[in-house]
């Protein structure tokens, strides 16, 4: 396998991961959402959105941080390399999948129970997919800042 093949594979690993966890939880997670100790799926749901929340405020707080110093030599350096249009899309693609996360977070304590293991499942997805994006761009994001300091 070449480079491009691991970049290609790299770019779609959360989308694979995501996918594979909610075709996981899809066939094997009826018991969860039936067994009634303390509104188990609910409590998870609720803790899901605090979260998804909170790490929508953190990217969108480091997209106002770059923002802020567009005059150093590093960001105009990636700009001319292409860079960081990547990493704001990238960003913003998170802070997407984060919005749909607390979205499907809602809309379950809506819904009847009939569609919540559907409506579950998109979350695990979504939950996944936002936590490994967010762990790639935070990844990135620190060795931009380690190189400015």
């Amino acid at each position: 396998m070449g480079t491009s093949t691991y970049k290609i594979v790299y770019k779609l690993l959360p989308l694979i991961v995501a996918s594979i966890c909610a075709l996981l939880f899809w066939f094997n997670g009826d018991f969860y959402l039936t067994n009634d100790k303390a509104n188990g799926p609910f409590e998870f749901i609720k803790m899901l959105a605090g979260i998804a929340g909170t790490l929508l405020g953190f990217l969108i707080g480091a997209v106002s941080l770059l923002t802020a110093v567009m005059d150093r030599t590093l960001i105009e350096n990636m700009r001319k390399n292409g860079n960081f249009e990547v990493l704001i899309n990238q960003t913003f693609e998170a802070c997407l999948s984060l919005l749909l996360l607390i979205v499907a977070c809602f809309i379950a304590f809506l819904i009847n129970n009939t569609y919540l293991k559907f409506n579950f499942t998109i979350i695990i997805f979504l939950s996944i997919y936002s936590g490994l994006s967010v762990v790639s761009i935070g990844h990135k994001f620190k060795n931009i800042f380690v190189v400015m300091s």
